[in-house]
């Protein structure tokens, strides 16, 4: 009966904790400088116009997934200060494992892998309606490509570290942005056989 309660608390503490990482993720967007949301309008401008042999529906979700991901680049390389060296972590699910083995409530542990993980569920929302013949399979490897440029310029430029964990945390976003758009695929195809 305690470890039920137990569960409870850690289940409410994670839940709250949660959505305050979520909210505080979209705070860090907004905060950004100006002038690269000016950029980043611009450029959903631009690809309106250039893509404008494809559907709407695709040219609208590049024209929101582009400048997207232009921003979180900006938030993941061009805000952040310099570091004084790179480094580079490629041990899998280390953060995750902090957690467990300590026991302790890590909530900065816990931000980094939220926050990885929400990053990229517009990723994998949007990209299978831009590019409607690819599978997860396809979306999946996409995702890990840009996560990895990611990775890589934090550990050129020295803003960040380079970790296998932030990579495998974007590419459970990219499953996550799947999921919710094979789901709200099959509620369109349903609503359209009643």
């Amino acid at each position: 009966m305690e470890s039920n309660r137990d569960y409870l608390k850690i289940h409410i503490y994670l839940s709250e904790e949660c959505r305050r990482v979520i909210i505080g993720y979209y705070l860090r967007i907004i905060s950004i400088d100006k002038k690269y949301y000016y950029f980043a309008s611009l450029l959903m401008l631009l690809f309106l116009v250039i893509f404008r042999k494809m559907k709407l529906y695709q040219r609208v979700s590049a024209s929101i997934l582009l400048p997207y991901m232009f921003l979180v680049f900006v938030c993941t390389i061009v805000e952040r200060k310099i570091r004084t060296n790179s480094s580079i972590n490629l041990v899998p699910l280390w953060k995750l494992f902090s957690i467990i083995r300590s026991g302790k409530k890590k909530t900065w542990l816990w931000k980094e892998i939220t926050l990885n993980i929400i990053m990229f569920i517009p990723f994998g929302t949007l990209v299978p309606l831009i590019f409607t013949d690819k599978k997860l399979k396809d979306i999946l490897y996409m995702g890990i490509g840009t996560s990895c440029v990611i990775e890589v310029l934090q550990l050129i430029m020295k803003r960040g570290l380079c970790e296998l964990d932030d990579v495998i945390n974007n590419s459970i976003g990219v499953i996550l942005g799947y999921v919710i758009y094979k789901t709200l695929q099959m509620m369109r195809e349903f609503a359209q056989k009643r």
